[in-house]
């Protein structure tokens, strides 16, 4: 019997149906899901595992989310993760949010702002549509549970070390304070751990014990704990956890030895489950079609170790104007970029943007762009052949890091790979593609190249502004 679906959560899927043409029923099957789903099932939720779970393809949940997240069914959560440990060292709602570089208190170890790796992007129900019914700081169980990602999965022999090393667990309301009676025995360290605000503090015991005890005040400002470390004499000690914000706040007291930490990992290592990255949703295209609703701030850069840039031209189609008259020659340019555009969906790839006849989309993986330029090629020779047109599709490609920016409230790529595949793409004739011998090595792409097209030749190219020459594959298609 299919699960009773809230007024709320109805109207927000009428209102995605009204939005964007994805199938009703696709759109009803996702509804039910969320309508029967546990409390922690729509918070964070990470599209593939969610798609694994409930028999959605990987790119239906993805544009179900994001269409979700569109009409303010589902929030976006853009999280930092910690590598060593998937702790959530920052959660924003907009990529414009994000920040540069943090640091995991917890493992003591720099976590890079990278959108290919660290940057985990999941969803959660909206509170006007489902009430919070997760309280993150009721216990130690949810306080860890919300501030750290479950798509890194603890060994058993690391989650037991991290929990012996949870000495106790406070909750310190708004404006309010708690004592903590700690004994420092000589040479102790006592570790005071805020998740909820990213920071910490260490209680050194040194010096002379003081059998009379110790008093000290540690506060807790909108930006956590002090980083400073404390020191104490041995002996008795009273901490007064005092919070100065208007919001709730937890504190971990831990013993902690991270040398052990990072033997156990070593010996057991962290199950990264696959989750969707930041880089994989720049190159989701519904994601990039309603990405404007969110403002972009004008000095946006975010860094990417990889992209797969793909760059196209059209041979042919100022003659065409020419030779069969503007009306149809239009509406043939047209049918052209709907095969770009669909053969770049197809492939898990997006548009970044059009310039005359040509375009540019990214992927997250150069065998994606691979099969995307060979679905394109296919589909012009297939569209030539119906109109008797004589037009060419010239495609270049390459991958390397990108700098992610603002331009003009939407995200475009600067950078010297983005100027390789221009230029790469220049090098091409019609029904040719061009790849960069770099990007041949990647994994897939020279297995997905044979079965494509024919190698032309390899050539030692020198393109305007790279200084040394770059080795170049030119394929037929």
């Amino acid at each position: 019997m299919p699960t009773v679906i809230e007024p709320h959560l109805a109207q927000k899927l009428d209102a995605m149906r009204a939005v964007h043409a994805l199938p009703g029923p696709l759109i009803e099957r996702f509804g039910q899901v969320l309508a029967s789903a546990g409390r922690w099932d729509v918070f964070r939720m990470n599209p593939l595992r969610f798609a694994d779970a409930h028999g959605f393809t990987h790119h239906e949940c993805t544009d179900l989310m994001v269409l979700a997240a569109r009409v303010g069914l589902l929030d976006f959560d853009w999280n930092l993760l910690c590598p060593a440990c998937g702790g959530v060292q920052v959660s924003d709602a907009s990529i414009d949010d994000l920040g540069g570089d943090s640091y995991c208190h917890l493992c003591e170890v720099e976590v890079p702002m990278v959108l290919d790796e660290q940057v985990e992007v999941s969803f959660t129900i909206n509170p006007g549509v489902r009430a919070p019914e997760i309280d993150p700081f009721a216990n130690v169980e949810n306080y860890l549970r919300a501030n750290f990602s479950e798509n890194y999965e603890k060994s058993p022999e690391l989650d037991a070390y991290v929990r012996s090393c949870v000495l106790d667990y406070f909750v310190v309301e708004p404006m309010g304070m708690v004592q903590v009676a700690v004994r420092m025995e000589p040479g102790r360290g006592l570790h005071l751990v805020c998740l909820d605000r990213h920071s910490a503090t260490w209680i050194n015991a040194v010096g002379e014990p003081d059998p009379a005890g110790d008093m000290v005040s540690v506060e807790i400002g909108e930006k956590g704990l002090p980083p400073a470390s404390l020191s104490v004499p041995p002996g008795p000690v009273t901490l007064l956890l005092r919070n100065t914000t208007a919001t709730r706040s937890g504190v971990l007291t831990l013993e902690v030895d991270h040398a052990r930490v990072y033997q156990i990992i070593d010996a057991h290592p962290t199950r990264e489950h696959a989750f969707m990255t930041g880089k994989m949703l720049l190159n989701h295209q519904l994601f990039r079609e309603l990405f404007r609703v969110q403002s972009l701030n004008r000095g946006l850069r975010l860094n990417m170790r990889s992209r797969t840039i793909l760059f196209t031209d059209l041979r042919g189609s100022t003659a065409l104007y020419d030779r069969i008259g503007d009306l149809r020659a239009y509406e043939l340019i047209q049918d052209h970029f709907r095969i770009l555009s669909g053969a770049v969906r197809t492939h898990a790839g997006a548009i970044v943007k059009t310039m005359g006849d040509a375009v540019m989309a990214t992927f997250s993986t150069p065998r994606d762009g691979i099969l995307a330029a060979t679905a394109m090629a296919r589909g012009m020779e297939t569209l030539m052949h119906e109109d008797a047109a004589d037009l060419g599709i010239k495609i270049g490609l390459h991958e390397g890091p990108a700098l992610a920016i603002n331009a003009e409230d939407r995200i475009d790529y600067f950078g010297q790979t983005v100027n390789i595949a221009a230029r790469v793409q220049g090098l091409a004739q019609a029904g040719e593609l061009v790849v960069t011998e770099s990007t041949h090595r990647a994994v897939g792409v020279e297995k997905a190249l044979r079965e494509a097209g024919v190698l032309k030749e390899t050539v030692d190219a020198n393109l305007r502004g790279v200084a040394q020459a770059t080795r170049v594959l030119r394929y037929g298609l």
